[in-house]
């Protein structure tokens, strides 16, 4: 008997994360990105949900962007379907923003789960698995307590104030300011980190990729229930026209999409850089997640809707937090890495039904329980895998287990019940052993082959 191990593990899906990755300015937009079906013509879209959104926010110097454009889908499908509620009660974005259901005890409620800015579908699934969120009312958001400049500086003086002490291994019998007390309640772990960096510039870098300053909610506060529940859906297009397609049929079930854009690139756009923001004159990216709520056809060019998180007096007073931009400049700037730009949406669900995530990409389709926008959990997945192999069947915790069909690189066909990335009971037909040749065609049971299939050296 011969046991056969398959594919165990696929490989770790990221996000795009790169701040500044080279780019193309929006007037020679990069040949994956340029739309040719949809370049003028909308397809058939006349849609504005700007009306029905909530209100406009203003992430200040803080750098939560993903943060609010989640909110602002999130709030509008609860609103869709509580229409009664007139946004009166709103998420917090500190709580949002807070990844608190899976970290150690002591790092829950002070990780920062948009921690460079862009990870939208990492800040959703935050609160899809807490379940229930703070009112604004409750935790509220400073704009300034927040800002990274404000986050740096006190951790800076913190540094130049203990250093001495950790270096002599005195700070645990040191009387501190209120303040570095303050700074050590908030960070668990920052008198190790202290000890531990050589340099200031090393401090600071660690923690802020780490934590973030969340402040406290109001005594008594409880946070309320989100309903309905909802699934995330996230899509990375690698053409301009596969962008406009998933736009168009979100717009169509009325449903608003956060994308990634390198805003350095429309700040050279005056009518995008407004009178309230200074220009920009980089050739970086400048990554920022803003939100898609409308579509029209203006004098044979096809305009986008965006709603931004930058106050209601930008680009004008005029606009209130929106500006019509032609679809082929902004599909010109929007970030893509890897070859990919990147979409997210949500639906709602029933509260009892399992979690529907799903994940559309070149290579595959899966739909199921996620984590940090990797797989985790169950879930179906089909198409292809780093190597060369196809699957279409069940997963669970990134490993193909479940019932399935499996295609190696070798041409071996795999069908039944896996486990932890075995064929444990099903058929297998193709080479078993690529250094001998050896085939097989017949049952497998328990993870084995057996006396009723046939082995040759020859199919």
């Amino acid at each position: 008997m011969i046991a056969i191990l398959s594919l165990l593990l696929l490989s770790t899906v990221s996000h795009a994360k790169d701040q500044n990755p080279p780019f193309e300015p929006f007037y020679d937009p990069p040949n994956i990105l340029k739309a040719t079906k949809y370049a003028n013509d909308c397809g058939g879209v006349s849609e504005d949900l700007s009306p029905d959104m909530p209100p406009v926010d203003d992430q200040g110097p803080a750098g939560w962007c993903a943060t609010f454009s989640a909110r602002a889908l999130l709030e509008y499908a609860i609103h869709r379907a509580n229409p009664g509620d007139a946004y009166q009660n709103r998420i917090s974005p500190v709580d949002l923003n807070t990844w608190d259901t899976s970290l150690p005890e002591n790092l829950r409620g002070k990780f920062v789960n948009a921690r460079n800015g862009t990870d939208v579908f990492e800040v959703l699934e935050g609160a899809q698995g807490k379940g229930a969120l703070y009112s604004e009312n409750d935790l509220p958001f400073d704009p300034n307590l927040f800002s990274d400049a404000n986050i740096m500086t006190r951790l800076s003086a913190y540094y130049d104030e203990e250093k001495p002490f950790a270096e002599k291994g005195e700070l645990a019998c040191r009387n501190q300011s209120s303040e570095d007390k303050a700074l050590e309640a908030l960070y668990g772990d920052l008198p190790a980190l202290l000890s531990q960096s050589a340099s200031k510039n090393s401090f600071n870098e660690s923690l802020k990729t780490k934590f973030a300053t969340v402040g406290t909610p109001k005594v008594g506060a409880s946070r309320n229930p989100i309903s309905p529940a909802f699934d995330i859906h996230l899509t990375r297009a690698t053409t301009g026209d596969e962008e406009m397609e998933v736009l168009q049929n979100n717009l169509k079930s009325k449903t608003p999409t956060s994308i990634l854009v390198c805003a350095d690139q429309l700040m050279k756009d005056p009518n995008f850089r407004g009178g309230s923001v200074p220009p920009f004159y980089t050739n970086s990216c400048g990554s920022h997640a803003i939100t898609v709520v409308g579509m029209k056809q203006v004098n044979g060019i096809c305009k986008i809707e965006l709603r931004n998180s930058w106050g209601t007096s930008w680009p004008s007073a005029e606009g209130k937090g929106h500006i019509w931009l032609p679809a082929t400049q902004l599909l010109s700037t929007l970030l893509a890495t890897d070859r990919s730009s990147e979409m997210v949406s949500i639906t709602s669900r029933e509260a009892n039904e399992p979690i529907q995530n799903t994940i559309k990409t070149q290579e595959y389709d899966y739909q199921g329980e996620t984590f940090r926008a990797n797989f985790s959990g169950h879930g179906r997945y089909n198409g292809s895998f780093p190597g060369g192999s196809r699957y279409s069947g069940e997963m669970l915790n990134s490993k193909i287990s479940g019932k399935g069909h499996l295609v190696q690189p070798n041409g071996a066909i795999l069908d039944g019940t896996f486990q932890d990335g075995t064929l444990m009971n099903g058929h297998f037909t193709g080479i078993i052993n690529d250094t001998t040749g050896q085939y097989y065609d017949g049952p497998m049971v328990n993870g084995f082959t057996t006396a009723d299939g046939r082995f040759s050296n020859t199919r």
